[in-house]
């Protein structure tokens, strides 16, 4: 479980039901999911102009209507495609407009944008995700629910499959 602060315990604190226990928890900055022995819980934090907003989403998954859980885990590194994308066009543009271009100038932005495409490539391949989390807990009436977390809240997502494994034991 992780560690949190005095004022995420605080924040959690006000959304647990009495008797309710905190399996596993994963906090940021700006947001929180815990995993009690009934639910879910997600809390983010941001602000709104100047105003704090704060959004509390819970989700059951004890009662007969709960099915099951799905859990998808993607493993190894995806690039941000998008950089590495434009980064290759910016080189290839770049190197064209030097040769293009018969001048000084041409060749000095043709390097410009040949050096700019290459910082472009390096924090797309540099910069992508280590992997992804979904877990799907499925309900009888088909209103699933979806959690969208990162490769390091594998615990989360083993607490979210135990957790409705032990509200559906015999």
């Amino acid at each position: 479980m992780a560690t949190l602060t005095d004022a995420q315990k605080n924040v959690l604190e006000q959304y647990l039901a009495s008797g309710e226990s905190v399996l596993e928890v994963r906090a940021s900055n700006h947001s929180l999911i815990a995993v009690t022995d009934r639910r879910v819980i997600r809390i983010q934090e941001s602000e709104k102009g100047d105003r704090d907003q704060r959004i509390i989403k819970s989700n059951f998954f004890t009662g007969a209507g709960v099915t099951g859980v799905t859990v998808n885990q993607l493993s190894g590194r995806s690039n941000d495609r998008e950089a590495v994308f434009f980064g290759s066009v910016f080189v290839v543009v770049g190197m064209l407009t030097a040769v293009a271009i018969d001048s000084g100038a041409g060749a000095i932005l043709g390097v410009a944008l040949s050096v700019f495409g290459i910082a472009a490539l390096w924090y797309g391949l540099s910069n992508g995700s280590s992997g992804e989390i979904e877990v799907v807990v499925h309900k009888s009436d088909d209103s699933d629910v979806t959690f969208d977390l990162n490769s390091s809240e594998a615990g989360v997502a083993s607490a979210i499959s135990e957790s409705v494994g032990a509200a559906h034991s015999p």
